[in-house]
């Protein structure tokens, strides 16, 4: 079994971080997606608590308890994970320090990201259509996170229809994919009880959405 396929298996399993693990531990994930391996010793801003690398690694396999919340089927799961596992590979190309706020900032870096996630997909051989869902997903895991902080502000009724025609059909994949990340940062500075209940507020909020 190549080692792409030897992935795709375990991310098509109901839970997948024992074998995701192991896989991480033999150097797999890394010669397999040299844009993750590229992200090691990125450090981020302190509402994290682990470098770029291994912020995307944890949201994979956070990914165990998100996936069942929003009813993904199998083929589903293979493609939010593939997602997780790239989310943040822009941060490499984005990385700058901004000396008003005394941190390291990744402006943009979710399309940047897309890009290279892209890219990666097909080299795999992964098929056109899961290509692009990852894809929207990797461009789009922050304007989920944002949408979710503006619910107590209001939302306007013109940025949910103009999220939803961004995100199509990948919804479900998407706010799994952002609740598995927030909960991949736990960081000193990060606000208390955040992300905990505000994607799936969200989700109730989208799919009542007229």
């Amino acid at each position: 079994m190549s080692s792409f396929k030897n992935i795709k298996m375990t991310f098509l399993k109901q839970n997948c971080e024992k074998r995701f693990n192991k896989l991480t531990q033999d150097g797999t994930i890394d010669n397999v997606f040299p844009e993750v391996k590229a992200c090691s010793g990125i450090e981020q801003p302190k509402f994290h608590h682990l470098d770029v690398r291994d912020h995307m690694l944890l949201t994979v396999t956070n990914t165990d308890q998100t996936a069942p919340l929003y009813n993904l089927s199998n083929d589903k799961r293979f493609v939010l994970r593939m997602a997780a596992l790239l989310h943040d590979c822009g941060k490499l190309e984005t990385a700058e320090f901004n000396d008003t706020r005394q941190r390291v900032m990744f402006k943009s870096h979710d399309k940047v990201g897309a890009e290279i996630a892209e890219k990666a997909c097909m080299r795999v051989g992964m098929s056109k259509e899961q290509t692009e869902q990852v894809r929207i997903l990797v461009k789009m895991h922050m304007r989920a996170h944002h949408m979710s902080t503006m619910l107590n502000n209001k939302l306007s009724g013109k940025a949910t229809r103009r999220f939803l025609k961004n995100v199509g059909n990948t919804l479900p994949m998407l706010l799994a994919l952002a609740q598995a990340d927030g909960m991949a940062a736990c960081g000193p500075l990060k606000p208390e009880g955040s992300d905990a209940n505000s994607i799936p507020n969200l989700y109730k909020y989208l799919i009542n959405f007229k």
